[in-house]
């Protein structure tokens, strides 16, 4: 593992591309946020990225758009763990709905959860910064 973050890209409908990014490692696990399109290849890249963060603990939806979420019900039947979104309304499927604030680990720190009018932000990790 190297970084405090993986992204993996696949290509969605429009060919342009969309990340998964992959946090945490650990006791605590791999959280896998937006798992974008419910293509095999893509969804096996996912889990083998994860695996040295000490594999796929749980799945995090930022938004209730495919290009967000196509992925996560293959990614749950497959390995069985819990699926957090922003709203259940948006992501039905969810066994929780992520509440502005509530925390999810992320390796030795914590990923805290915010709302924004359509959408989820994590604040942590400096995840999102220009380069």
């Amino acid at each position: 593992m190297t970084g405090i973050y993986t992204i993996v890209s696949s290509p969605d409908r429009s060919g342009s591309g969309t990340n998964t990014i992959i946090v945490g490692s650990g006791i605590e696990g791999a959280s896998v946020i937006d798992p974008t399109v419910a293509d095999l290849a893509h969804l096996e890249a996912i889990i083998h990225a994860a695996e040295s963060r000490g594999g796929i603990r749980r799945i995090l939806i930022t938004r209730g758009h495919t290009g967000a979420m196509d992925g996560a019900q293959t990614l749950r039947q497959k390995l069985g763990v819990h699926i957090y979104a922003w709203s259940f309304k948006s992501v039905p499927f969810a066994h929780f709905e992520m509440s502005d604030g509530m925390q999810v680990p992320a390796g030795s720190e914590m990923l805290r959860a915010i709302h924004l009018s359509n959408a989820l932000f994590f604040f942590g990790l400096e995840l999102f910064f220009d380069k």
